[in-house]
């Protein structure tokens, strides 16, 4: 997902389950202007293929295990084929009766971030797309994959019709019996889904799921301006111009489970295990931002931290559940630390309006 981290993994609390149970419960709740949900939040965990597993600690309130797997090759004209890592945590997640997922992404290992030119490569090209489809198909049919999903970043506007035949020919490719899904990056208006590459409504035609990647807001690829990863008003903005064009029940809410830290010198990625540390090293406190709904602290060094916890997962969850979304997903488990709230703060569970 966007700007995502090949860091070392971090344990995942077991703890998830105190604060997810609630959501995949199925208990109706009270929306705005009084309407009841009854249908359960839908979990997502993503994972980064790895010898790890980190689907069995969080299986019990899980529904689909994304796995990181496959990226574009060929500068856009192909597809890796899942490493023996991948399909070992799809025998995970079918072990504990979840869905596996693969995601295929534009992700350049040499560049360390989503390439635009990889993408424009494949969606500019008919062929190139048939071929990509057809080798996701096979990976679908041959290893077992319950379904895919696209996870293309830093695109234009004129990727935009590229991106919906290919998704097309993927659901061709994969057939109406498996899942398909795309992952969107965030914007607070409905013309800047357009210019990052989107036609929600046509992708909504032919998709299952939208996962909106609701984090970096501020990260490390801004290293002179800290602040949340994804702030709560910021989410809200992007789900309210995200669901003009797509139905709320095919909305998945992707939460962070990491942060960032900006030192003087540089800005990095940290898990919540890795910001606390630093934050107990330093003799620091630190503070949840009700607003945000993140934890910040500001160093001796004046290294500025914010980063995304159980805490926060609990809040975006209620989230979720207050516009009535399909469910959530949780970038991602080989990161996430989900512990209880923590005694240095009170965060509450419904964020402020």
């Amino acid at each position: 997902m966007s700007h995502r981290s090949r860091i070392g993994a971090t344990l995942f609390a077991a703890t998830l389950a105190v604060l997810t149970v609630a959501a995949l419960a199925g208990c109706s709740v009270l929306l705005p202007g009084n309407e009841a949900a009854t249908r359960p939040l839908s979990l997502t965990g993503f994972v980064q293929s790895s010898t790890h597993d980190f689907i069995s600690q969080s299986a019990a309130v899980l529904d689909v295990v994304g796995v990181d797997g496959v990226e574009l090759t060929g500068g856009g004209t192909g597809v890796a084929t899942p490493d023996k890592d991948a399909v070992a945590q799809l025998g995970v997640a079918h072990d504990k009766k979840l869905l596996g997922e693969l995601l295929v992404s534009n992700f350049d290992d040499k560049a360390g971030d989503f390439s635009p030119d990889i993408a424009k490569k494949l969606l500019g090209d008919p062929s190139s797309q048939q071929a990509v489809a057809s080798a996701l198909g096979g990976f679908v049919k041959d290893q077992g994959w319950d379904g895919i999903m696209i996870d293309l970043e830093s695109m234009t506007a004129d990727d935009a019709a590229g991106l919906t035949s290919f998704a097309k020919a993927v659901r061709s490719a994969i057939g109406d019996g498996k899942r398909l899904d795309i992952a969107v990056m965030a914007s607070t208006d409905e013309a800047g889904y357009t210019t990052a590459g989107y036609n929600l409504k046509d992708l909504a035609g032919t998709v299952d799921h939208v996962t909106l990647m609701a984090y970096d807001q501020h990260g490390a690829f801004d290293p002179k301006t800290p602040g949340p990863v994804g702030a709560l008003d910021w989410t809200r903005k992007a789900l309210a111009a995200l669901l003009k064009s797509v139905p709320a029940e095919k909305v998945d809410l992707g939460i962070a489970a990491y942060g960032y830290a900006w030192a003087p010198t540089k800005a990095f990625q940290v898990s919540p295990s890795e910001a606390r540390a630093l934050v107990k090293q330093d003799g620091a406190t630190p503070e949840f931002n009700a607003d945000a709904g993140e934890w910040t602290a500001t160093l001796k060094d004046k290294t500025v931290l914010w980063w995304s916890d159980g805490d926060s997962m609990a809040v975006r969850l209620d989230l979720a559940r207050q516009f009535d979304l399909d469910g959530a997903a949780i970038w991602s488990l080989d990161q996430a630390d989900a512990l209880a709230p923590s005694p240095n703060a009170s965060p509450s569970a419904t964020p402020a309006s």
